[in-house]
C-alpha cells in the first residue's frame, strides 16, 4: 500500500503543476485512461488502481481497469465519468473466489484531500452501476462460509443455528445452484433458482433425508414416530424456504464502502474451460461510497 500511495500521491503532485489551457477545459473531450494511452497520467492512474486491487488478492489472474475523464475535471474537481474493473480467477485472502467478475459505475468525484492525507479513496458522491461475478459449485461454497455472507445473514435476523455448507455437496445446476444448510437440527438441501415470470429469486429445500413413507393425518394422530418426523421435517424446508428466498431477493453486502445488491441470477456454459463446466452468475447492483481501507481484507 505504501507503494500504492506514493504512486498516487506523486501523480497528483505531477499534476498540480501541470496547466490546462483554458480553450481546453471549455471543450470536455473524454478520454480512455488506459495503459499505453497518451496521457501519462491515465497510466499512472490506471496502473496504480491495479496495483491496489492485486495487492488485495491472495490470487489472481487478470485485472484490467479502464477510467474514462476529462483531464480538466479530473484536475479540477476530481471527476471521473466511469470506471470499469474486469477480473478472472479471483480470490481474497479469506477465500471469497470468483471465476469472472465485471463492474461498470458511472460518473463520480474523488475527495483528493481525503486522498493525500488519508491516502483513502473517497468519493464526494456516489458511484452508481452494476457487476456481473461467476461462480463455480467450489466458489459459491466460498461465498456461503465467507464473514460478508455471515454478516448479511445477521443483519437480516436470521433464525438461530442456521449454518451453510457443511453435510452435502455444493453444485451449479442448469437452472440455478444446489448448496446445504443446517436449519436449526435440520439437515436441509436448498436449491437456489430464479423465476422466469417475476424475477425473483426463489429457494426450495427439502430435508437431506425424508421417510418414503406417506404421511397421513391419521398415522401422525396415532404417534407413529417416523411420519411425525417427517412433517416436522416437511415443515422446517418450507419456513426455511421461505426466509432464505427474501433473504436473497434483498441481499445486501457491504464491503467497506462499497454496496453490493441482489439482481439477477443465471447459469452459463463454459465450454471454453476444462472440463467443462456449469457456472453460476450474478447480476448485483453497485453503490460506491468509498473504496476499502488498506488494512480490511476480504
Amino acid at each position: 500500500w505504501n507503494r500504492t500511495s506514493m504512486l498516487i500521491n506523486f501523480s497528483l503532485g505531477a499534476l498540480a503543476t501541470l496547466r490546462v489551457p483554458v480553450a481546453a477545459s471549455r471543450v470536455p473531450t473524454p478520454t480512455s485512461l488506459l495503459p499505453g494511452a497518451n496521457d501519462g497520467t491515465a497510466s499512472l492512474l490506471t496502473a496504480a488502481a491495479e496495483l491496489i486491487l492485486r495487492s488485495k488478492l491472495r490470487d489472481c489472474g487478470s485485472v484490467r481497469v479502464r477510467v474514462q475523464s476529462n483531464l480538466g475535471e479530473l484536475l479540477g474537481r476530481g471527476s471521473v465519468e466511469g470506471v470499469r474493473v474486469e477480473g478472472r480467477d479471483w480470490c481474497s485472502p479469506l477465500l471469497l473466489s470468483c471465476r469472472a467478475l465485471d463492474m461498470s459505475v458511472g460518473t463520480t468525484a474523488i475527495d483528493q484531500a481525503a486522498l493525500l492525507t488519508q491516502q483513502r479513496v473517497v468519493l464526494r458522491r456516489p458511484a452508481l452501476g452494476s457487476c456481473t461475478v461467476r461462480f463455480t459449485g467450489a466458489d459459491w461454497r466460498n461465498f456461503l462460509r465467507h464473514p460478508l455472507f455471515a454478516e448479511a445473514v445477521g443483519a437480516r435476523g436470521a433464525p438461530p443455528a442456521l449454518a451453510f455448507g457443511d453435510g452435502g455437496r455444493t453444485e451449479v445446476t442448469v437452472d440455478g445452484v444446489a448448496f446445504p444448510i443446517k436449519w436449526g437440527e435440520l439437515q436441509l438441501q436448498a436449491r437456489l433458482v430464479q423465476e422466469p415470470v417475476t424475477g425473483k429469486a426463489v429457494v426450495s429445500c427439502a430435508p437431506a433425508l425424508l421417510s418414503s413413507r406417506p404421511l397421513s393425518p391419521y398415522s401422525a394422530a396415532q404417534g407413529d414416530v417416523s411420519t411425525a418426523e417427517d412433517a416436522a421435517k416437511a415443515q422446517g424446508a418450507s419456513e426455511a424456504s421461505a426466509w432464505l428466498s427474501g433473504f436473497f431477493n434483498q441481499l445486501k453486502l457491504n464491503l467497506d464502502g462499497t454496496f453490493l445488491s441482489f439482481r439477477r441470477l443465471a447459469v452459463v456454459d463454459c465450454p471454453g474451460r476444462l472440463p467443462r463446466e456449469r457456472q453460476l452468475e450474478l447480476e448485483l447492483g453497485v453503490c460506491v461510497r468509498k473504496f476499502p481501507a488498506p488494512q480490511v481484507n476480504f
